[in-house]
């Protein structure tokens, strides 16, 4: 699980970080072995400063809130992806 304070439209840079520094392959994903995280799901809680109504088409900040989470996905395997 990540949780998290929406910063600047991301994670904050620390959070990105510690990711970038333990999410390396050979550990969370195999090089022709699963790795420690397969299998696992990935949840993703954060917050916000702003409104609801601020995200969306016509909101203040131009898109969903969903939108920002995408590169989570990429963090991990498509099949335990999760938002």
């Amino acid at each position: 699980m990540l949780q998290y304070p929406t910063y600047w439209y991301a994670m904050p840079s620390i959070l990105k970080r510690w990711l970038d520094e333990v999410l390396t392959r050979g550990w969370a994903y195999g090089t022709g072995t699963p790795g420690a995280l397969a299998g696992k799901t990935l949840r993703v809680v954060t917050t916000t400063g702003g409104a609801f109504d601020g995200y969306g088409p016509n909101g203040l900040h131009g898109w969903e809130y969903e939108a920002m989470l995408v590169p989570n996905h990429g963090s991990a395997p498509r099949a335990a992806a999760s938002s």
